[in-house]
């Protein structure tokens, strides 16, 4: 006859389900962990021309369509890029009076930016530079930086 001994080691039925119930919740965020990671997006943002020469058009210069494609690796399609317009010398002052917000195509991940001209048409080389980065799609003033940006020499 075999005979069940306990020791002040052995754990006792309460102390196992007393324990199953503490570390059930840190295996579910264990758990759930990996997959919110997985969520961040990733993805590259590409422009179809490096530098767009503008035309003079009365009291300024204006440029063609800006065009570009977002690819995501990873998480969904954003909805915006936001454009950043730097002047690079005096003669220069890029405006877009649409807004600096352009949305994203949802079937193609195309963006198309339209309404660019410089404001002012003196100096030698009225240019300047768009800047074109992909905005986080939970705050769209902020920029996602896991997509890069594009940098186009806009001429005048």
């Amino acid at each position: 006859m075999t005979t069940a001994h306990s020791s002040a080691t052995d754990p006792t039925r309460r102390a196992l389900v007393a324990a199953a119930a503490w570390s059930a919740p840190a295996i579910a965020v264990a758990i759930a962990a990996p997959g919110a990671s997985a969520s961040t997006e990733t993805g590259t943002i590409t422009a179809a021309q490096d530098a767009y020469r503008g035309s003079r058009n009365g009291d300024r210069v204006e440029f063609p369509v800006v065009t570009g494609v977002v690819t995501v690796s990873n998480g969904p399609l954003p909805t915006m890029v936001r454009i950043e317009l730097a002047g690079a010398n005096e003669a220069s002052d890029l405006r877009r009076d649409a807004g600096l917000l352009i949305p994203i195509d949802p079937a193609t991940g195309t963006y198309a930016i339209d309404g660019l001209y410089n404001a002012r048409t003196g100096g030698d080389n009225p240019y300047g530079f768009l800047v074109i980065q992909v905005a986080d799609n939970l705050d769209p003033n902020g920029v996602a930086v896991d997509f890069g940006r594009v940098v186009i020499q806009l001429i005048g």
